[in-house]
């Protein structure tokens, strides 16, 4: 154990009662039953999915709400207990609009005393310092007198005081919102996301947005997400790669909107350099939000720009790691302009596309002026985004490289 591993140990548990305490919890937890773990792989940038999968926790509820409620309450209102969970907020209004005080009262209640049946059942699986954990501030003592009542032995005044603040302040949703949200994250132990957050999907920082709302989140890192942050860190063959991404499968909100990183340098590279190039081969992918996207030609001209600027910097990374033994993948060098071919591994293909008008043949890995302005303006960009910054760094520390 180094130094540092003993300083840290010392801040947290700075003497013998310490010690033994937190010996005491962790020992005692050994003994508990296992919480269930969540994983989930390839999100892809499907936020939507993604949050309808962690609200429900896989379908683990439902066997839990249909084995507390046998017999103490109807399919409809397990039913309808359930939704309250999954979509606190959609449908609390649903059932709560249009009802008067001591029906929307009564709502609360049946909400809070049946929720506490549910809390009750999974903290079984947690110490009470885990649980404690989970509950979000100001709301553990409220939580605390929910899950105890019984075994403390409350009366139904009790009860009705606790909740009697947010129904005149007309804050019960604040309230139903954070039962449901204690529920779901006590269903599921460990919340384990193996791999890729982002690549076709539509927005890869609002899937990571999901997943830091878990308590307890695992990452494995596959190849998309250390694309992401190699481009966060300044790569410019990642920055590349990662816009070239979002523009195939117009994807543009996640970089522009949910990081604030402007494709102008592309847009102004394509204009420059393929104004009057018909692109047809680099059509984008898909629609946005269902609908057809932007000027398609215009896509098609920045993701072929930003695709030929991707192949002459992994290139020139190529040639700076020969240990790699990827100068094969160097494929412009394989390229014969005035065949128009291009020759991977010994055989020989046409190309779909001979228009190539910043590449030097005499040495094709070399950008010309206006890559090298646009990959320096993205460079910064990437660079200078907080949020990014933010996002990668905390994917960096849930996860690990998958093997």
């Amino acid at each position: 154990m180094t130094r540092t591993h003993l300083q840290i140990l010392a801040k947290r548990t700075p003497n013998v009662p310490a010690v033994l305490a937190e010996l005491a919890n962790l020992e005692s937890v050994l003994t508990l039953p296992k919480p269930a773990v969540h994983v989930v792989s390839d999100v892809h940038g499907e936020y939507v999915k993604l949050r309808q999968v962690v609200s429900n926790a896989s379908g683990s509820l439902r066997p839990l709400f249909e084995r507390l409620f046998a017999g103490r309450l109807a399919a409809g209102e397990i039913a309808q207990l359930l939704t309250i969970v999954y979509y606190p907020r959609e449908t609390w209004a649903a059932i709560t609009g249009g009802v008067d005080a001591a029906r929307r009262r009564e709502l609360l209640h049946w909400v809070a005393g049946n929720a506490a049946l549910v809390l009750r059942a999974l903290a079984r699986h947690y110490s009470l310092k885990y649980v404690e954990r989970i509950i979000p501030d100001p709301f553990d003592a409220t939580f605390r007198e929910l899950i105890f009542a019984d075994e403390l032995a409350r009366q139904p005044a009790f009860l009705d005081r606790l909740i009697e603040p947010f129904l005149r302040h007309e804050c019960d949703v604040l309230l139903v919102r954070m039962i449901a949200r204690v529920i779901r994250n006590l269903a599921v132990g460990e919340l384990v996301v193996a791999g890729d957050l982002g690549d076709r999907g539509p927005r890869i920082d609002k899937v990571i947005d999901v997943i830091a709302q878990q308590p307890k989140v695992a990452i494995t890192w596959g190849n998309h997400d250390a694309n992401w942050m190699a481009a966060c860190l300044g790569q410019p063959a990642a920055i590349a790669t990662v816009v070239r991404l979002s523009l195939r499968y117009q994807r543009l909100a996640q970089l522009e909107d949910g990081y604030g990183i402007s494709l102008g340098p592309v847009a102004r590279l394509a204009r420059e350099a393929y104004g009057d190039d018909p692109a047809e081969h680099f059509r984008a992918k898909g629609t946005v939000d269902g609908e057809p996207g932007g000027d398609a030609v215009m896509l098609a001209r920045m993701q072929k720009a930003i695709a030929i600027l991707q192949f002459k910097l992994e290139g020139q990374m190529f040639d700076r790691r020969p240990a790699w033994g990827l100068a094969h993948r160097v494929l412009l060098r394989h390229i014969d302009p005035a065949g128009g071919t291009v020759e991977i591994d010994g055989r020989r293909y046409p190309l779909r596309d001979t228009r190539f008008p910043t590449v030097d043949w005499g040495d094709p890995c070399k950008l010309s002026d206006g890559e090298a302005r646009c990959i320096a303006e993205l460079t910064q960009a990437f660079v200078a985004s907080r949020r990014l910054w933010t996002q990668m760094t905390y994917v960096a520390s849930r996860g690990q490289q998958k093997r």
